[in-house]
């Protein structure tokens, strides 16, 4: 059954609770925001209400609404790609956060981030059928996730200082785990290899950004360091 972020079937909350209080009341939050098609302006007012009655780490947010329900493919609604920009720009969410849970999410995730999100879900849920351990956010909510943190990027959003170089590592990371898996599947998803290269091509343009690329991997080596 179609549990995350559907507009005709409710989500299974019990599946939520290792994930805390805090991430079960976001949870409901966006789905409540979903299923009554509140705009992006709504959703920002009723969002910095929220995270003043319920805090919530960077992280942990981005697990609330990146984390697949199922194993088949849900219908994700296109809101909530857009509420995910929101609370980029917001400063709910960090660039970095999101683009790690969404690689954790994707067929792109390395062998040991699959084991690891496998046994956090059985660990947790003992009397719960294991409807996580494999699930995967499908490329077109990938695609559109990265296309809007290309624009955030190009807009300066989350470019100062650690955040720049938070955000660089796990772009940095995005471009070594699709070039492993490109190598070992022998298949090349142009258009996410694209929109991932241009968020790094944005953040390698800012200031001392390039000089410091340029100081730690001499012309040509750090495509060649990180697989791409």
């Amino acid at each position: 059954m179609c549990r995350r972020w559907c507009v005709t079937a409710k989500t299974d909350y019990d599946q939520l609770s290792f994930m805390g209080a805090e991430a079960e009341a976001w949870s409901r939050f966006i789905e409540q925001c979903v299923l009554k098609r509140k705009s992006v302006e709504d959703f920002e007012s009723l969002a910095n209400f929220h995270s003043r009655i319920t805090p919530i780490t960077s992280s942990g947010l981005a697990q609330v609404v990146l984390e697949p329900r199922s194993r088949s493919s849900p219908f994700v609604h296109p809101l909530v790609p857009r509420y995910i920009e929101r609370l980029v720009r917001l400063n709910r969410l960090e660039i970095h956060d999101v683009l790690l849970t969404l690689l954790e999410y994707s067929s792109y995730a390395s062998d040991t981030e699959r084991s690891s999100r496998g046994t956090r879900a059985s660990d947790n849920q003992l009397d719960q059928p294991d409807t996580t351990g494999s699930a995967e956010t499908s490329k077109d909510l990938q695609l559109d996730i990265l296309h809007r943190i290309a624009r955030l990027s190009a807009d300066g959003q989350g470019l100062q200082n650690a955040r720049l170089w938070n955000t660089i590592r796990a772009i940095s990371q995005w471009m070594a785990s699709i070039a492993t898996h490109t190598v070992a599947s022998h298949y090349d998803d142009g258009n996410i290899q694209v929109a991932v290269g241009t968020i790094f091509s944005v953040l390698a343009g800012c200031e001392g950004v390039s000089h410091a690329l340029a100081t730690s991997f001499p012309e040509g080596t750090l495509f060649g360091f990180i697989g791409w």
